[in-house]
């Protein structure tokens, strides 16, 4: 069974310095998709978004900050400011600034925390 093409869709993915985050990202990278690695650890990003190739782009971001996190989202994806995927791995008590920014309702897809 082939994987389903992403060609021309968006994601960001938090987490993605390594293990479940950082397969997403690759998963999702070898589909087609555009991948923002988002990492509290930016090297561990950088090594991940290298990995994706020329459509990733790694961010330094702590999800229990809306303020980082609205920041990195504005950054993931200037002008449009549009992704079709946020995946996140981030346990709710620590994650709460991703859902007071991206809500169910707003049209995007969102993953929740697993």
């Amino acid at each position: 069974m082939s994987e389903p093409s992403l060609a021309g869709k968006t994601s960001i993915v938090t987490g993605a310095g390594g293990g479940i985050g950082q397969a997403i990202c690759l998963t999702f990278a070898r589909a087609g998709a555009k991948v923002a690695c988002l990492d509290i650890d930016l090297a561990a990003a950088e090594k991940t978004a290298a990995v994706c190739g020329t459509e990733a782009l790694a961010l330094r971001c702590d999800v229990s900050s809306e303020a980082e996190t609205r920041a990195a989202a504005a950054r993931a994806f200037p002008g449009s400011g549009r992704f079709t995927f946020w995946s996140t791995l981030q346990q709710p008590t620590t994650g709460t600034a991703l859902f007071s920014i991206f809500r169910p309702t707003s049209g995007r897809a969102c993953l929740p925390s697993m």
